[in-house]
């Protein structure tokens, strides 16, 4: 039988467990309020690019362990049902990751980021150089932005073009608390805008 002594944080808890009961609560209605605003996102990214016929947000209800972002922690991913997806869950499509709000407010080092990214098997399958290589011919195409974009990661072979959100953390965290968190929905919409319209025309290769 354990019958070790309760920490003083632990102790405190006790105390005050009403107050950190609703605490508790209110940390859920904003991570629901903040997974809602991509919905918006994605509402705005469909009037232009009607193909991205769906969107699913990952690990942005709870909260999300240090250990899971290197595969990118809280994430949100928007893509159409056709495409391929090897893995259940994880589509092929246009993902933010690291975007939880557990990451935002803490400095670990996988920073906010979207990418292009195929479900397909990472040893066996060849759409991903193809589709590397003509992605990677259409954003030097369109060069002129102040995004530095990234063909490849070292850490995932199905990434096939991606870049750290220019925001940073301490920005996007205010963009979430203006107006309703507009500013961060239309930040958010443009990165992921910026990423389809370079799939135009490509989404065949997804199937």
């Amino acid at each position: 039988m354990n019958t070790a002594e309760l920490t003083e944080v632990q102790s405190w808890l006790m105390r005050e467990w009403e107050r950190a009961r609703r605490i508790e609560e209110v940390m859920y209605e904003v991570r629901e309020h903040y997974q809602n605003l991509f919905g918006e996102v994605y509402k705005l990214v469909r009037q232009r690019h009607a193909y991205l016929k769906e969107w699913k947000p990952r690990r942005l209800l709870e909260r999300t362990n240090e250990s899971s972002y290197v595969d990118g922690g809280g994430s949100v991913g928007f893509f159409n049902p056709e495409w391929c997806q090897a893995w259940s869950g994880w589509p092929s499509g246009i993902w933010l990751s690291n975007i939880s709000l557990d990451e935002l407010v803490s400095a670990t080092e996988f920073p906010p980021n979207v990418c292009i990214w195929l479900s397909v098997s990472k040893e066996t399958d060849r759409r991903i150089e193809v589709l590397r290589r003509r992605l990677s011919k259409l954003y030097k195409q369109r060069r002129g932005s102040s995004i530095s974009f990234q063909e490849s990661d070292e850490t995932d072979p199905r990434v096939c073009l991606w870049y750290y959100l220019p925001e940073g953390r301490e920005k996007l965290l205010r963009m979430v608390q203006q107006g309703g968190g507009l500013p961060f929905v239309n930040s958010m919409a443009t990165h992921v805008g910026r990423m389809a319209q370079l799939l135009d025309g490509l989404e065949s290769m997804l199937r």
